[in-house]
């Protein structure tokens, strides 16, 4: 058995999709690792999407899903009702952290998975116990 995967937040994904992004090669070296598997969520999938519309980068949203459909190396999770209710609870114990809900709801799905790493340089997975590897 092999390392457990590493979680994919919207900031991993822009910073290996973004070739002028601080975080870019580090980002890029972590994703082609033949010997790493990825976990994000739809949510962290359609927040990448909608960031890479917002700051006008959409001819990015085509290789990033079909990167997504095709590769074995990334599993897509879908969020349960449970998932978004546990979210909102996590978010209400920590709403003076301004913590965005797709953020609790990565950090359900990482705690279900028994998750330590994510691929990001948000710091408020530090702050709720995770390794930002991202991160300076």
């Amino acid at each position: 058995m092999g390392p457990k995967p590493i979680f994919v937040d919207t900031h991993g994904f822009y910073a290996w999709a973004d070739s002028k992004s601080p975080c870019h090669d580090k980002a890029r070296e972590l994703v082609y690792r033949r010997d790493r598997r990825f976990v994000t969520t739809a949510w962290i999938v359609v927040e990448t999407i909608n960031l890479f519309v917002a700051r006008k980068q959409a001819h990015w949203v085509e290789p990033v899903l079909d990167f997504l459909q095709t590769t074995q190396a990334v599993r897509t999770l879908e969020p349960t009702w449970q998932q978004f209710q546990d979210a909102q609870t996590l978010w209400r114990k920590y709403r003076d952290h301004a913590f965005p809900l797709t953020d609790c709801t990565s950090f359900v799905a990482m705690r279900e998975l028994g998750l330590k790493d994510a691929l990001t340089a948000d710091r408020h997975f530090l702050t709720m116990g995770f390794n930002p590897l991202l991160a300076d």
